[in-house]
């Protein structure tokens, strides 16, 4: 359900990147943002360190409280040749103020990095689902992926219930229209580069009520000398608006694994949640 208030200034608090962090020929940054109140956005902006460029991200938002607050995260993508975006809108009003975490990862490529996005138009059908693929240009392979959608308001909402890796060379967004007859566009992104092909390591668990209880699935460790050097996320499409919905809350690289968290939105929840870990 969507609350009937009308939409308030927004309250955005935005913070440098934090230290870079070294791995495999890897570096990570982040940024915080925070929102306070209903249909405030927080965005946030990481920045690669020195002359690397961005090859993917994630984030992760403060715990959601269904029906108390929710940072519903609308936006992750690639910004320039060096920074990721993610933006969150709060989608109900909250006392205290949710906070929202964008990571980018990045490396030394001499390749170029190519971002092909592709838009379709959301389904204004109560509850249905829309998905948009994206594909890699011949000769390339696929980074990462991202994602934008309209930010929820008053009067219309969605929610990102997939982003993940296709094959080798394509990227899928699924996203959900949970209020709102307005026509809207939502944007999956690929990003991608010529380079060797990339083993994937996934794992999943299952995401059951009662409302708020929280699970995570880390991936197994990428192979080798492989390093995860970006992942993505998939849910059981939502159902019946936010009921029986994994919240997803937390995408990001954990060490040679990728980490993905969600909460159950309801008591009926009953969802299978995916994590996917490129590696290289």
């Amino acid at each position: 359900m969507v609350l009937s208030l009308g939409a308030a200034a927004a309250i955005l608090v935005s913070m440098p990147a934090s230290g870079a962090k070294r791995g495999k020929g890897l570096r990570a940054a982040s940024a915080t943002a925070s929102a306070v109140g209903a249909f405030n956005v927080a965005t946030a902006t990481a920045r690669c360190p020195g002359k690397t460029k961005a090859v993917a991200g994630g984030y992760s938002t403060s715990l959601p409280s269904m029906p108390g607050h929710w940072l519903n995260v609308y936006e992750s993508q690639r910004i320039g040749q060096n920074r990721w975006r993610v933006s969150g809108v709060e989608y109900f009003p909250a006392p205290a103020a949710d906070t929202l975490t964008a990571y980018v990862y990045c490396e030394r490529l001499k390749t170029k990095v190519k971002a092909v996005p592709t838009g379709v138009p959301l389904t204004t059908t109560p509850h249905g689902a829309t998905s948009v693929l994206s594909i890699c240009p011949s000769g390339s392979r696929a980074l990462s992926g991202g994602f934008v959608t309209p930010a929820s308001n008053a009067v219309g909402a969605s929610y990102v219930s997939r982003s993940t890796a296709v094959g080798q060379n394509g990227w899928v967004v699924d996203t959900t229209n949970l209020a709102g007859m307005a026509a809207r566009t939502i944007f999956g992104y690929v990003y991608c580069a010529r380079v060797g092909k990339a083993p994937r390591r996934s794992a999943s668990v299952a995401v059951l009520g009662p409302a708020n209880s929280f699970r995570t699935v880390i991936t197994p460790a990428c192979p080798g000398k492989t390093r995860a050097r970006g992942g993505g996320f998939a849910t059981s499409a939502p159902v019946a608006g936010l009921l029986g919905t994994a919240l997803v809350y937390e995408t990001k690289r954990a060490g040679r694994s990728w980490r993905t968290s969600a909460s159950a939105s309801s008591n009926t929840t009953s969802s299978t949640m995916v994590g996917t870990s490129l590696c290289r």
